[in-house]
């Protein structure tokens, strides 16, 4: 099956979804929608305000000495270093409160949490949904570490030239955001 036929029968399943991203990672077609990266900032913004709320008296005394007490970062590394109770806790909540007062960077439109978010093919809803057959092409370029001239790198810049030359065939009727990006990960080439 040609590459554009793989990517027709997986938009066929996915008529509903807004694209924004295609990334060629490792050899793979990653994929991420709109709706999928909103669930995800969402999720994101929780875990946010969840790590940047003030941590009362009674949980940190809960975690104190256990593994558990990993989640306070500042409370754990000074409670190690023989700081009373009392003053590793401010030193918890102070650090938060400045995360805080820098407000959430998944509630801010165009932070750069956000972006990396929106782009960072190993956050993708979809993940190696293609394999591009190249697996020994990416292990030789991966282990001698030849960004610009590997037989990988080669091909990849090709197909990404290819798939943005032929972007009107290959996503004829899929839905795409204004801002849709075909790229391979930079890591790599």
């Amino acid at each position: 099956m040609t590459l554009e036929a793989a990517l027709q029968a997986f938009f066929a399943q996915h008529p509903t979804e807004t694209f924004h991203a295609l990334a060629i990672d490792a050899g793979y077609i990653y994929l991420d929608s709109e709706e999928a990266l909103e669930q995800r900032r969402r999720r994101y913004s929780a875990e946010w305000e969840d790590e940047t709320r003030t941590v009362t008296a009674d949980e940190a005394r809960a975690v104190d000495g256990t593994d558990e007490s990993r989640a306070l970062n500042y409370f754990r590394f000074y409670r190690e270093k023989g700081e009373p109770f009392e003053a590793a806790l401010e030193f918890e909540n102070s650090a938060r409160a400045r995360r805080r007062a820098e407000g959430n960077p998944y509630e801010r439109p165009g932070s750069n949490e956000l972006e990396r978010l929106r782009y960072e093919s190993g956050d993708f809803e979809y993940q190696q949904l293609v394999n591009l057959g190249l697996d020994r092409e990416y292990q030789r370029h991966y282990e001698k570490n030849q960004p610009w001239y590997s037989a990988y790198a080669r091909k990849v810049r090709k197909l990404v030239k290819r798939l943005e030359k032929d972007r009107d065939a290959v996503f004829r009727g899929v839905k795409l955001s204004s801002d849709f990006r075909i790229y391979a990960v930079d890591h790599e080439l």
